[in-house]
């Protein structure tokens, strides 16, 4: 299902070597992966009659968020296999305002149950409900972190490391996929800029920072790696 051995496998290997197992499984992404269609990724649908597509920016996928009628999202499906527990995770720019889902949405589901969740410039929603309003997310990249626990069926949520919201009933979106992007735009236009989406299958929590800095850790070795062979 989800591939990138090789850097799984180095992941792993960093965490064990240093005494910590947390987010051995995350796997990432960057735009090179995305619209490379690696591991299934690939364009769901460009129906935006303004603003420009989906583009790759030196492994940084932009977009912008166009006006009404249109929308544009990438998609990864099927990804969690109807059931169990997931983390994914969203490192992203976004300069768009919070009006219900505008901005960056990021849909998830196991197959049976997920939420539709929207970045915008300040702040967070849960299917058009409000969780966070007054932080800056047009400033550098800030990581959203979307904990699925399948024994409650509920979310717990971090921003950059920290919890900003347990227990979150899903809503809006079931099947089994990973959708980002914008897939209902109502007269809002933005800019999108995302720097890693991560996806770990085996995960149990929300991660603490200590596992955020080691699971980029491992990334930039494993690229460093690759430039040293």
């Amino acid at each position: 299902m989800l591939m990138k051995s090789a850097l799984s496998a180095f992941t792993l290997v960093l965490a064990v070597s240093i005494g910590a197992t947390a987010n051995a499984a995350l796997v990432t992404y960057d735009a090179t992966d995305i619209l490379g269609n690696v591991d299934g990724w690939g364009l769901l649908f460009d129906n935006a009659a303004t603003g420009d597509s989906f583009s790759d920016n030196a492994g940084v996928l932009e977009y912008s968020t166009p006006d009404n009628p249109g929308g544009r999202m990438q998609k990864l499906a099927p990804i969690f296999g109807g059931e169990g527990s997931y983390l994914v995770t969203v490192s992203a720019n976004v300069d768009a305002p919070q009006n219900g889902l505008d901005g960056l949405q990021i849909w998830m589901g196991n197959g049976s149950a997920g939420g539709i969740f929207a970045i915008s410039a300040t702040g967070l929603s849960n299917n058009g409900d409000a969780i966070q309003t007054s932080v800056d997310n047009t400033t550098g990249f800030n990581t959203y972190s979307f904990f699925f626990d399948e024994s409650d069926s509920l979310f717990d949520i971090a921003y950059n490391g920290s919890i900003i919201a347990t227990d979150v009933t899903p809503g809006g979106n079931t099947g089994d996929r990973l959708y980002v992007g914008d897939g209902q735009s109502t007269a809002h236009s933005g800019n999108v800029a995302i720097s890693q989406i991560g996806v770990d299958l085996m995960a149990t929590a929300v991660p603490e920072p200590a596992s955020l800095a080691l699971a980029g850790l491992a990334v930039i070795g494993f690229v460093w790696s690759r430039r040293c062979r």
